[in-house]
């Protein structure tokens, strides 16, 4: 499946466990992606970029809540993904299958 390159990814992974695996499952799609550690970089983007949309971890802290919050408050929806199990496959392609999904209906 190709999309459209009008289609820009933010990726937030705080540990780096499951960013990278997801990013290339997007890339080789067409799909711009941006993968950053923290919220600051989150918003930086955000602000100066149009992003379709943001993938986060599920959590139940506040800085996962602040940041959805704030890219809300920049029109940039959010896809959550399951948390990922520290192992030798981080993040299975339902995540990678989602954000597709989403980005094609765009």
């Amino acid at each position: 499946m190709n999309c459209s390159r009008d289609i820009s990814v933010l990726i937030v992974d705080r540990s780096g466990d499951w960013g990278p695996d997801l990013s290339e499952r997007l890339i080789s799609t067409g799909v711009e992606v941006h993968v950053v550690p923290s919220q600051a970089a989150a918003m930086r983007l955000a602000l100066g970029k149009r992003i379709s949309v943001a993938v986060l971890e599920y959590a139940m802290d506040q800085w996962t809540q602040d940041l959805a919050t704030s890219l809300a408050g920049s029109q940039v929806p959010v896809i959550y993904t399951a948390a990922t199990h520290r192992g030798p496959k981080p993040l299975s392609g339902t995540a990678a299958r989602a954000a597709i999904s989403v980005g094609a209906a765009l």
